[in-house]
């Protein structure tokens, strides 16, 4: 009389690397086994990320950038803001680095318009994967005036602060 055998597969979380698999087989006399991927792609790695977004704050007219890191060989990634895509361009530059899985979206300069919610969405065959973040974009005010001379002419320099530290009268 034949017993019922069992198989199973047990896979490693992903990491990116190869790493080798175990596995029981019913065909093998020893009933374990331990053989190499010759991909994880083979497999199926769905997107994850090691390091998710965090919220960013900055002031109208500067610079923000958004970083998060990524594993699992996204064949797409789309940056989006409160759920519209943002193309890459001159205002919204996208990096990916693949050695590293850092991801990256910097806004070369921030308008109010730009607040909002923030999401990077990684995709490839096996699945997808989002991460997201709150972008507050302060305003700037008036702070003072200096001025000084050089050569005979007088040189007059504004100041400006964020809105969350000015004080109106």
């Amino acid at each position: 009389m034949e017993e019922d055998r069992e198989a199973s597969l047990l896979v490693p979380k992903p990491t990116g690397k190869q790493r080798p698999l175990a596995f029981i087989s019913p065909h093998s006399s020893d009933r374990f086994s331990v053989g190499e991927s010759s991909s994880l792609e083979e497999l199926g790695t769905v997107p994850y990320f090691s390091r998710e977004l965090t919220d960013v704050r900055a002031a109208q007219r500067d610079r923000a950038t958004f970083a998060c890191k990524l594993f699992g060989e996204p064949e797409v990634i789309i940056w989006r803001k409160d759920g519209q895509i943002m193309e890459q361009s001159n205002d919204f530059r996208q990096t990916y680095n693949p050695d590293t899985g850092l991801c990256t979206l910097t806004i070369a300069e921030v308008y109010v318009e730009d607040q909002g919610v923030i999401s990077c969405q990684a995709i490839n065959r096996f699945g997808d994967a989002t991460t997201s973040c709150f972008f507050t974009v302060v305003g700037r005010c008036f702070s003072g005036v200096s001025r000084h001379t050089k050569r005979n002419f007088d040189i007059y320099s504004l100041a400006y602060k964020s809105y969350d530290t000015c004080s109106f009268l």
